[in-house]
């Protein structure tokens, strides 16, 4: 069996929430290929090459037109910056959400921002074994998990409201 994992955890995208994570900011990068479900407007591209040329990685969601189309960064590989990566988002006037994971196990993560009609999303941190960018791509990056028959492994993500 061959294994690519990517824990989807979607949360609401709310205007004002604020973003931060116990890792370097420089950690998350942009990404640069738009798939092909992805229907770029003129203002998204200018939006995504402003993003890319300053490098800058989105911690407050505001102006939520920006992201329609989605928005999405990955990491680098984790591991060598810490053992437990800790991401949180914390509401203007309500709770703070966190999600916290051992990077040995998954060492990598994706922030996936998305807000239109149809789907509000703030997937501030998706833990994952490879980035989503498929089978192929996991392949290629040398990030599948090969298992044999019988042979099992687990995960552990610890998400949820917290402090």
């Amino acid at each position: 069996m061959i294994l690519a994992i990517c824990h989807h955890l979607n949360y609401c995208y709310v205007d004002g929430a604020m973003m931060t994570a116990n890792i370097p900011e420089n950690a998350l990068k942009l990404r640069q290929s738009i798939p092909s479900h992805v229907k770029p407007t003129a203002s998204w591209r200018a939006f995504n090459q402003a993003l890319q040329a300053s490098g800058e990685v989105i911690e407050v969601l505001d102006n939520g037109s920006r992201f329609d189309p989605e928005i999405v960064y990955m990491s680098t590989d984790l591991r060598p910056l810490v053992d437990r990566a800790v991401f949180k988002m914390s509401l203007p006037n309500g709770p703070t959400f966190v999600t916290s994971f051992n990077t040995k196990e998954l060492p990598f993560v994706t922030r996936w921002l998305l807000n239109n009609p149809d789907q509000q999303v703030a997937a501030f941190a998706i833990p994952g074994t490879s980035h989503p960018d498929g089978y192929n791509a996991a392949s290629q990056a040398g990030t599948l998990i090969h298992l044999a028959a019988g042979e099992t492994q687990s995960f552990t993500v610890t998400t949820g409201i917290g402090e």
